[in-house]
């Protein structure tokens, strides 16, 4: 990560040295960046409030102890890069594919690339919002990891007894398997939930590394981690469950999921699901047999929330886009029931809260663009595009 900062830095710098000299562009880069920092003064407000709260939580009601903060920047060092470099790579193809739309993509691919690294009010824009979104991640990552020793898995039972009064009396995964127990289907499905991660970092990329220091932009990168934060955290450990795939593994009787269950087990036998695999690693990891993966947690779905997020965030920039992650947000609700991952309410109650958040978060971005912090960074960028042009 720090070598791709590195980079950044430099190509910034590299893109403007041969008009202004190369310590005239160092100095102008960073004083973008500073700028960019403050215009977001808010959101890093919310993250280090978030960050002392987390690090209390942990300290004061777990076993546990909060994360040296050195282990948290060695591994923004040592994975931040990969990581990095991945979601440039998934920005440049979300561009291309519903923006740019080149006639020849594979040659356009990698030019994409150096404009990318060479834009200066990109980098300023996306690399503090990755830092403060890399620090929110660690510490939810953490908390999600303690949900047991905060408040017991206790709310199974009640979820599966109110799907069922909104289903009449149905379990809902069987209303889904009617359309979506056939093998070629499940194993499609149990791909595309493993691939719900580069979409939606990939469409946090395109937010955050956009060249404009838009109210939409901020509404969006504000929701994404006030989502992960309150209802990935907060409402998780109020409504702490395991969903229907551990049910019968902590010990509730009947199982009303055993069809599933099975019929999974059933599709595994002849082609190795990821969702047997990631349920095995939690489940180790939640014995404390194995494992450094861990957070067991279904109510509210993240995978829910976080895809009707980026749906309602796409159609703002553009229709065909909105259309394509809403059908996206469609496999992810049937595919959390279909696989074992959730209850049908999980995924209720994460779409309210989905659309509750954009609403809260666009009157806050609003607002965080009427401050002078804003509007300098504004002033400022417009006028260094002009200096450039």
């Amino acid at each position: 990560m720090c070598l791709g900062i590195g980079m950044s830095y430099f190509y910034a710098a590299l893109s403007h040295a041969e008009r202004f000299g190369f310590y005239n562009s160092c100095v102008t880069f960073f004083k973008l960046f500073w700028l960019s920092i403050k215009a977001n003064q808010v959101i890093w407000l919310f993250v280090l409030f978030y960050v002392l709260i987390s690090r209390i939580t942990i300290a004061s009601f777990t076993t546990e102890d909060p994360t040296p903060f050195y282990l948290i920047i060695y591994s923004f060092f040592r994975f931040g890069l990969f990581f990095y470099a991945l979601g440039i790579i998934v920005e440049r193809f979300f561009n291309m594919v519903f923006f740019e739309q080149p006639e020849q993509p594979l040659k356009a691919f990698l030019p994409s690339f150096k404009s990318f690294f060479m834009c200066p009010q990109r980098l300023a824009n996306g690399l503090p919002i990755l830092i403060a979104t890399f620090v929110t991640m660690n510490h939810f990552g953490q908390i999600k990891a303690v949900i047991p020793q905060l408040n017991p898995f206790s709310w199974d039972e009640t979820f599966m007894q109110i799907d069922r009064a909104l289903h009449f009396g149905i379990d809902p995964w069987v209303i889904v398997n009617l359309f979506l127990g056939y093998l070629p289907i499940t194993i499609v499905i149990d791909w595309i939930y493993l691939l719900w991660i580069f979409i939606i970092y990939g469409v946090w990329m395109s937010a955050a590394f956009a060249k404009e220091h838009s109210a939409l932009r901020t509404q969006f990168l504000l929701a994404f981690l006030l989502i992960w934060t309150i209802v990935g955290n907060g409402f998780a450990i109020m409504l702490s469950s395991v969903g229907p795939i551990f049910y019968g593994d902590i010990g509730l009787q009947p199982n009303p999921f055993i069809g599933l269950t099975n019929y999974l087990a059933q599709v595994d036998s002849q082609f190795s699901l990821l969702v047997l695999q990631i349920k095995d690693i939690l489940w180790s990891s939640y014995t404390g047999t194995g494992s450094i993966v861990k957070g067991i947690s279904a109510m509210p779905s993240m995978h829910n929330c976080s895809a009707i997020l980026v749906a309602i965030y796409a159609w703002h920039v553009d229709k065909a886009f909105g259309k394509a992650l809403t059908a996206f947000a469609g496999i992810i609700f049937l595919g959390s029931i279909h696989l074992g991952w959730h209850y049908a309410i999980d995924g209720y109650l994460a779409g309210i809260l989905a659309f509750l958040i954009w609403w809260v978060a666009g009157k806050i971005a609003v607002w965080m663009h009427t401050l002078p912090e804003s509007q300098i960074y504004e002033a400022y960028k417009k006028r260094m595009t002009n200096n450039i042009i």
